[in-house]
């Protein structure tokens, strides 16, 4: 099954259990600022492992932030930190950046 998509910065396509990026993915806008910032290898590392979760929408609360894949798989950022070897306070960083830029579709 090949699912493709253009919600995120750059157009992909899944095929199998392996994603595929365009060779411009990383001229995208949001990809030039993000590099700009501290921590930029971070947060486009956190942007292109969230893929492989299937990401429906990310929710951001009091709490923190919730990711709810397509599977109806829910993972608090706890979770995420623990799946993505980063610290909390490194992921709710890079979670704040791409949040600002758009990369994931978020809901407060």
């Amino acid at each position: 099954m090949v699912k493709k998509t253009t919600e995120f910065a750059a157009d992909y396509k899944v095929v199998g259990n392996k994603f595929f990026f365009p060779t411009t993915f990383f001229d995208d806008p949001r990809i030039k600022a993000i590099e700009q910032l501290p921590g930029s290898h971070i947060i486009i590392y956190l942007w292109i492992r969230l893929i492989g979760f299937d990401p429906r929408i990310i929710i951001h609360n009091n709490e923190g932030y919730t990711l709810i894949a397509g599977n109806g798989t829910r993972l608090d950022q706890k979770q995420l930190a623990t799946h993505t070897k980063l610290s909390v306070p490194t992921l709710t960083y890079a979670l704040s950046v791409l949040e600002h830029y758009g990369a994931y579709p978020f809901q407060s």
